[in-house]
């Protein structure tokens, strides 16, 4: 925040201005599920949220976008680097450790929105799509890291691919796994409009947390798979 009466250049003006009208925007986009959080945690928390997420936005560094000292140095200013990053940093701690709240209530909150879209679609005689996809979150030097199991890595994949005339490399026998996390997620949408994330789900194979059988480490994809159970009801 500006002092009342600090004198600015005109090119500070306008680039105080310009962030001012996208932090709008980007209240506007969170304002229904900002009206949900409102209902569960303090406003503090609220407003340390909003700030947040403008920092991650205006992150340029997406390996360490995620990590709350450098989040917190961004949670104030205009010019980047705050001064109050250590500030920063304990109100986004706080707004984490929270049990006010949980995953389950954005989960919540994107289902129905979801569910929405999809009865506007019916009103309007519209079709709708589902579209499942998933993906996975490579972490090949983590070690300690909970939850990480084998996945396919399609970075490796990528790099080793040969290069005419530049580089050639013998086709791999078997694919290149490294450790990492698997998601899977579902979107609701029409032919026009904007999609509506439905679930998004994280979930992994590794075996001492899904069971020592088959079985049981099946269940890792099942509960993957429930992501386009709790979404498919929509296109009905």
């Amino acid at each position: 925040m500006q002092p009342k009466y600090a004198i600015l250049f005109q090119p500070e003006q306008e680039e105080i201005s310009t962030s001012q009208h996208f932090a709008q925007v980007l209240e506007s986009f969170l304002a229904p599920l900002l009206l949900v959080l409102d209902q569960v945690l303090d406003k503090r928390l609220v407003r340390t949220l909003v700030q947040c997420c403008v920092a991650i936005l205006r992150f340029r560094n997406s390996k360490q976008a995620l990590l709350l000292s450098e989040l917190g140095s961004y949670m104030g200013g205009y010019l980047g680097l705050s001064s109050t990053a250590t500030a920063g940093t304990k109100r986004l701690g706080k707004l984490l450790r929270s049990l006010k709240w949980s995953a389950g209530h954005i989960d919540r909150f994107l289902l129905e929105e979801a569910s929405q879209e999809g009865e506007r679609l019916k009103a309007q005689g519209k079709r709708i799509l589902c579209l499942f996809d998933g993906s996975v979150l490579e972490k090949p030097e983590s070690r300690k890291l909970e939850a990480t199991a084998p996945v396919l890595s399609s970075k490796a994949k990528r790099l080793t691919r040969s290069r005419m005339g530049l580089l050639f490399n013998l086709p791999s026998l078997r694919p290149i796994r490294v450790m990492g996390m698997e998601w899977t997620g579902t979107i609701i949408t029409g032919l026009q409009g904007i999609p509506r994330l439905a679930v998004m789900r994280w979930w992994t194979r590794h075996r001492r947390l899904w069971g020592q059988t088959a079985g049981d480490r099946g269940r890792g994809a099942a509960g993957a798979g429930a992501a386009l159970g709790a979404a498919a009801h929509l296109c009905l």
